[in-house]
């Protein structure tokens, strides 16, 4: 049960778990629950270098499905922007290799080369990244 899942004092996200923060229409307990304790000091956010570039991508296409407008887009994206969330370098090419070898995104593959590298969990609401997990 989600409410009662304990985030540990250090993690990675990808741009799913912010996304479902940011959008009214994505909302889901867990990234609540994350962010939340991430605003309490009660863990340490880190992710891929490539993450701000897939939530501006996103909310991009809100604002082109009409799910949200511009105005809206660029306020919780410049909210992001101001937190202290970690970005990591990515390496090129493990990426890229990573990505083929696993058919997924190259966003994906930062992010779950970065959860190895690091030694702690991947959060993610993306499936079928989830089941790599």
């Amino acid at each position: 049960m989600v409410e009662n899942t304990k985030i540990p004092p250090k993690i990675i996200i990808d741009a799913s778990i912010a996304l479902s923060f940011l959008l009214p229409d994505e909302k889901d307990t867990i990234a609540d629950k994350i962010f939340r304790a991430f605003q309490q000091n009660k863990t340490v956010i880190i992710t891929s270098q490539l993450f701000f570039f897939e939530v501006g991508n996103s909310l991009k296409s809100a604002i082109l499905q009409k799910r949200i407008s511009y105005h809206i887009a660029k306020k919780l994206l410049e909210k992001l922007i101001k937190t202290t969330i970690s970005q990591v370098a990515v390496n090129w090419q493990q990426t890229l290799d990573f990505a083929v070898k696993h058919k997924i995104s190259f966003y994906d593959a930062s992010y779950l080369l970065l959860a190895k590298q690091e030694k702690v969990r991947l959060y993610t609401l993306d499936k079928k990244l989830g089941k790599l997990v």
